[in-house]
């Protein structure tokens, strides 16, 4: 519904590119580690013209605490990722050679390259009629009718839908954008809990993690001090000895969050031809190009590149079914 493309959270600078793990190796570790290598094809693919990588390509992630930095070295015993892929430095980091800090926009545009896209459109009701569902705007202006529906708006997915069904919340993250870049040469994002990347015109510290109830009020819009006072606070916890400037700017958006951290992906078990991508939290650039290549596959009738229990995994219904499963 906004007025150009990347809109709302897709809008930042910066998007943190990296893997996640788990010592675990359950159905979530195994997710997340398949979307980092589906991502990674995707953005070789894109990679053309404009780069999609901001600052050097390659990504440390130290860890925060004794417990992580001993959990480091156990994922690279483990082998949870090829070890092409990470690696285990002296100083108890990891490094990701083709991880870094992507540009969300350059990303969404290159993906919507020959689709015909609609702005300032704000959906505001839907009806199955005649095996067809038809869309109107607010000014009940009627915009056509379509063979299905995709629902993938971020936490406004929640505004057409039943809240109660799904466990989403909406968290606040603020980014500061500062004006030097400490003094040392690499320009490589840094993850250690918040993260630094650099961009040609600034640096980006962030990002802040706050429960927000009402998205739908815009003084969420408002840059906080008090945000911008903890990302330089993490910020000067991890690199004490370096300037990194004045405060320059920033920009706040808003995340659609689960309580497992998986996102609700997957049809709608109570609509026809409606499907749903939503509640990627801050990890969209890892796991939505997986997640929407499997979403494609079932609604084509394409083999799924994601194993059935993984896809179930993802599903719309999982909230509703554990809801039942502990009432008995």
């Amino acid at each position: 519904a906004g007025s150009s493309i990347a809109w709302e959270t897709s809008g930042n600078p910066v998007a943190i590119f990296e893997p996640r793990m788990n010592r675990n190796q359950d159905e979530d570790g195994e997710f997340h580690v398949a979307a980092y290598f589906h991502a990674l094809i995707l953005y070789s693919e894109l990679n053309k013209g404009t780069d999609i990588w901001v600052g050097s390509r390659g990504l440390e992630k130290r860890p925060a605490n004794s417990e992580l930095k001993k959990r480091f070295s156990e994922w690279v015993d483990m082998r949870l990722i090829p070890g092409e892929h990470m690696a285990l430095l002296e100083s108890g980091a990891l490094w990701f050679p083709n991880a870094g800090a992507v540009n969300p926009r350059v990303i969404c545009e290159r993906l919507l390259t020959g689709i015909d896209v609609h702005l300032n459109c704000l959906i505001e009701d839907f009806e199955w009629c005649d095996g067809k569902w038809k869309l109107s705007k607010r000014n009940s202006e009627d915009l056509g009718s379509f063979d299905a529906i995709v629902l993938a708006g971020g936490i406004a997915s929640l505004d057409l839908v039943d809240r109660s069904d799904y466990q989403v919340n909406a968290k606040r993250g603020q980014l500061t954008y500062l004006s030097n870049n400490g003094g040392e040469g690499s320009n490589n994002p840094v993850s250690f809990g918040s993260y630094l990347a650099c961009t040609e015109d600034f640096n980006v510290i962030g990002a802040t993690y706050r429960k927000l109830d009402d998205w739908n009020d815009d003084e969420w819009r408002r840059l906080s001090e008090r945000d911008d006072d903890e990302n330089i606070a993490a910020l000067n916890a991890e690199f004490p000895n370096r300037d990194f400037g004045e405060v320059i700017g920033g920009r706040a958006a808003v995340r659609a969050t689960t309580v497992d951290r998986v996102p609700v992906v997957g049809a709608d078990p109570d609509r026809p031809n409606f499907w749903m991508a939503f509640g990627f939290g801050s990890r969209g650039f890892l796991t939505a190009p997986l997640a929407g290549a499997a979403l494609a596959s079932e609604i084509v009738g394409t083999p799924n590149p994601l194993p059935m229990s993984l896809w179930a995994a993802l599903s719309p219904e999982r909230f509703r079914l554990r809801r039942q499963r502990r009432e008995g």
